[in-house]
């Protein structure tokens, strides 16, 4: 599928977008330690998703809502951990279970307003950075956070991502590693973060960007022990994704880390602008 070609002509209105994009999503996980705690790994985020994007495809297309068998079933590995996550959705009160008329054994899996509202709000983000790099309409992300039946219509249409993401994973070997890690979609977001802070500062137009690395904020904020923190930006390190000046609590990005995270976050957000799109259509027809 043809997506359009991101305006990154300007360094700055690119890091721009990159902080919009990262303080919008961290905004979403600071300080809340049962987000972050249910939500930890890649994982469990595309397993919520895939729960609800089923849910909405049964309302959209009358297809069969998800239940915990469907859902294992589109799962590659990690069957066991999943189970249990979607058993911790429902203790949480982010899903219910509900009743079948055909099997009794085969409850659909209803998800209930804290894990949609969560849902729309992060999908919202996605198309207001979609927008600052060129790559989708400003009225996108409104529809999204307004207008229930655009919500609707657009999650039904959005496996897609799910399996563009776990399609070209290995492109962004980067990114991949972040994620395997607990917590590390976020840690990854926060270097982010501080990287664009920093080469958007006044003060700054010298290479390299420094940024304070502040283990402890990331672990206070995302609700992570101070010594797991430690640990992933200690093997970040020896990856050769940061450069960590401990001594002088100073980190900079590797070139390798950067052109890694520009590359996923252009390519993913064309992914979320295209479905947009699709979805536009589709309601208009």
């Amino acid at each position: 599928m043809h997506l359009p070609t991101p305006h990154l002509h300007d360094d700055e209105g690119f890091h721009s977008a990159v902080l919009l994009y990262c303080e919008s999503i961290l905004e979403l996980h600071w300080n809340e330690r049962l987000i972050n705690k249910v939500f930890g790994k890649a994982m469990q985020s595309h397993a919520a998703g895939r729960v609800v994007i089923q849910h909405c495809r049964s309302l959209e297309f009358g297809e069969p809502p998800p239940t915990t068998s469907s859902i294992l079933a589109g799962t590659a590995s990690g069957r066991r951990s999943v189970a249990s996550f979607l058993l911790l959705l429902r203790v949480v009160g982010m899903l219910r279970a509900g009743t079948s008329a055909h099997d009794a054994r085969q409850r659909p899996l209803i998800p209930q307003p804290r894990l949609l509202d969560g849902l729309r709000q992060w999908l919202a983000h996605h198309l207001r950075c979609a927008h600052a790099l060129g790559l989708a309409d400003a009225s996108d992300a409104d529809a999204l956070r307004g207008d229930a039946k655009f919500f609707q219509a657009y999650v039904a249409r959005s496996g897609w991502i799910l399996e563009e993401l776990a399609a070209h994973q290995s492109r962004f070997p980067a990114s991949q590693w972040f994620d395997s890690r607990e917590g590390g979609h976020r840690i990854a977001l926060w270097l982010m973060q501080a990287h664009a802070r920093a080469w958007l500062a006044p003060a700054h137009r010298e290479q390299p960007v420094l940024f304070e690395l502040k283990a402890q904020a990331i672990a206070d904020g995302l609700g992570l022990s101070l010594s797991h923190v430690h640990s992933v930006l200690r093997d970040a390190t020896q990856r050769g994704y940061l450069v960590a000046d401990t001594p002088r609590g100073q980190g900079r990005l590797s070139a390798t880390f950067h052109e890694d995270y520009r590359a996923w976050l252009t390519t993913s957000l064309g992914w979320f602008a295209e479905t947009a799109r699709m979805t536009r259509a589709a309601l208009q027809r």
